[in-house]
């Protein structure tokens, strides 16, 4: 059924869900669930940043240069004088800018075990498409002529920072879990989540429109990697345990209310939590290798000549540091988005 945006016209977006559950014993105590669903991110602070003071978003960048000894700009009057590189940058928004939608998939095997205890297995995955993204539609390709960096497909505009639809996310997470219902006076419940979530919008579109350019505008493929804060491995567990003391318990059934209110009714619980680190990106910014301005984005990435990730990780020392070099004149690092761990 196809889908139109609501900033396209005044149909709903289609979102269908399913879901079943099945036990295939008699005896009851094995159940399978399984579900698939459409659904719709409303974009709220893409389209209206823009339109934030005025009807578009407006920076100047002035960029100096010395003519026989002297600067064009120079203190106290910074930037008063001219250049031939322009200064006016922009940020508007795509016209068509279509609502992204996730579609979200699960199948979960569960079994009733003897002390009311409850084993899991579950598979959960999503896609997210027309994520919103931004790129300079001023920048050039990459080239090995320093006079690259001069040239403006839009003369007037230094930078064009455009946001449009088109990106993707998406995980696949498997989850084992064993929980225990309260039951005299303790419960209990552990679980582990290998998850693999990956994105060529960065971690999260909101924050990837609010300056944030992709890499290279002529490859988003560079830009496909790990989201930085949803770890690869998590193991959280939990227990609570009701002490025995008090009315209505092994112990103290006949205290007085005062003492009741003191010494019963307590209750002693623990969380433990375990997960691998963050996804960090390698950047350098003391060159710009490409000669197209895309040092300005903050994201030139150096190359990678080694495993980043150390075998035995100290504090001190968490990764390898000699694993990177710089690029080559006119091209793009090689490292990868999120490879660091």
């Amino acid at each position: 059924f196809p889908a139109r945006s609501l900033l396209h016209g005044n149909w709903r977006d289609f979102a269908p869900r399913f879901s079943f559950a099945y036990r295939p014993f008699s005896e009851g105590t094995f159940v399978v669930r399984g579900g698939y669903g459409i659904f719709y991110a409303p974009l709220i602070s893409v389209p209206v940043q823009g339109f934030i003071g005025g009807p578009f978003a407006s920076t100047v960048n002035y960029t100096n240069s010395i003519t026989n000894g002297t600067p064009a700009f120079a203190f106290p009057f910074a930037f008063g004088g001219s250049s031939s590189i322009p200064s006016q940058s922009i940020s508007p928004n795509s016209p068509n800018l279509r609502t992204p939608y996730v579609q979200q998939w699960n199948l979960t095997l569960e079994r009733q075990l003897p002390g009311k205890v409850v084993a899991r297995a579950s598979y959960r995955g999503f896609r997210t498409v027309q994520i919103p993204y931004q790129r300079d539609l001023n920048m050039p390709p990459a080239s090995t002529n320093p006079d690259n960096q001069n040239i403006f497909y839009y003369p007037n505009f230094y930078q064009i920072n455009y946001v449009e639809d088109g990106g993707i996310q998406k995980m696949n997470a498997l989850d084992l879990a064993i929980e225990r219902k309260l039951t005299s006076g303790i419960t209990f419940q552990s679980q582990y989540t290998w998850a693999k979530n990956l994105s060529d919008a960065g971690d999260d579109y909101e924050v990837n429109t609010s300056g944030l350019n992709t890499l290279n505008p002529y490859n988003r493929s560079l830009d496909m990697g790990n989201v930085s804060y949803n770890p690869r491995h998590r193991w959280v567990s939990s227990v609570l345990y009701e002490l025995p003391f008090g009315h209505g318990k092994r112990y103290g059934a006949n205290w007085n209310r005062v003492l009741d209110g003191a010494a019963g009714g307590w209750q002693v619980t623990g969380i433990f939590v375990a997960q691998t680190g963050q996804f960090l990106t390698p950047i350098d910014g003391s060159i710009d290798p490409t000669n197209n301005r895309s040092i300005n984005t903050g994201q030139v990435r150096p190359d990678c000549i080694a495993n980043p990730n150390l075998s035995n990780p100290t504090p001190g020392n968490w990764f390898n540091q000699a694993a990177f070099a710089e690029p080559a004149n006119g091209a793009y690092g090689t490292c990868g988005r999120g490879i660091i761990v």
